[in-house]
């Protein structure tokens, strides 16, 4: 096999390995959207149904331990109701 026929050769393989790269490349995109979809989908229905059953809703992790450390701390005696107007 003479030089040009080996260079042929190569840029043929290299095409070929090129067109498989792009075809799972493509199909990884195409996996990724939809599971971005997916996710979007659950997460809207999530907030939802939070709203329509009047449920509170954190999805915010930081948000969340707060919540769970002041719990911990805070005893019911501690929480009185105030008005609006009571708070500065």
């Amino acid at each position: 096999m003479n030089l040009k026929a080996k260079k042929k050769k190569i840029e043929e393989i290299i095409d070929k390995f090129s067109r498989k790269i792009s075809k799972i490349e493509s199909k990884t995109l195409k996996l990724k959207k939809n599971i971005e979809k997916e996710e979007l989908d659950n997460d809207y229905l999530i907030r939802r149904q939070a709203v329509d059953f009047n449920v509170p809703l954190i999805t915010d992790l930081q948000v969340a331990k707060r919540l769970v450390e002041t719990m911990q701390r805070t005893s019911l005696e501690d929480l009185k109701i105030k008005s609006w107007d009571e708070y500065e």
